[in-house]
């Protein structure tokens, strides 16, 4: 196993948000992502004092990574490998992730799913879990029209959002 495993698996959702912003097509983040985990793997440089470290170079196998997958197909895309957007894109991400920690809103996040109904929590994993079924068919097993389902996962994020909105400034307990 490499080295650098253990910090590609910490890290994978940071390297994620920047292909996405790259690429801007959700077909193809997972392919590039398995670019530049196989170069981030494959690499035999000794492994980083720090997450500060190891996070700033991963996203930049991940920028050459993405410049390499339009380069390959030949696909001219002006924004995604001009390098002052790159640049952007990645100081702009580190920033955000130097900035604030995700934990205190996961955490948040996790109690308030806790507290959904049955009702609610089966629609979101119906809707946003491994089999990320299609809103016509979620319709159809309850008896509704397409939009019901829209609106009601509408209504949960909304609660879901107060919820999580509430415990951040109510502060840790």
């Amino acid at each position: 196993m490499s080295a650098h495993s253990a910090q590609l698996v910490a890290h994978r959702r940071s390297i994620e948000a920047y292909i996405r912003c790259v690429v801007r097509d959700p077909d193809i983040v997972e392919e590039v992502f398995q670019l530049a985990a196989v170069a981030i793997l494959q690499d035999t440089s000794p492994l980083f004092e720090s997450d500060k470290d190891f996070l700033p170079w991963a996203i930049g196998v991940a920028r050459n990574r993405c410049r390499e997958f339009f380069r390959k197909r030949n696909t001219s895309r002006e924004l995604a490998t001009d390098p002052g957007v790159l640049d952007a894109f990645q100081n702009g991400l580190l920033r955000v992730l130097a900035r604030e920690s995700c934990t205190a809103r996961e955490d948040a996040l996790r109690s308030c799913l806790g507290r959904l109904g049955s009702a609610d929590r089966k629609l979101l994993d119906e809707w946003y879990g491994g089999s990320r079924r299609r809103a016509a068919a979620i319709a159809d097993e309850y008896g509704q029209a397409r939009n019901w389902v829209y609106r009601q996962l509408t209504k949960v994020r909304v609660r879901l959002q107060g919820c999580v909105s509430s415990k951040l400034e109510a502060g840790p307990r």
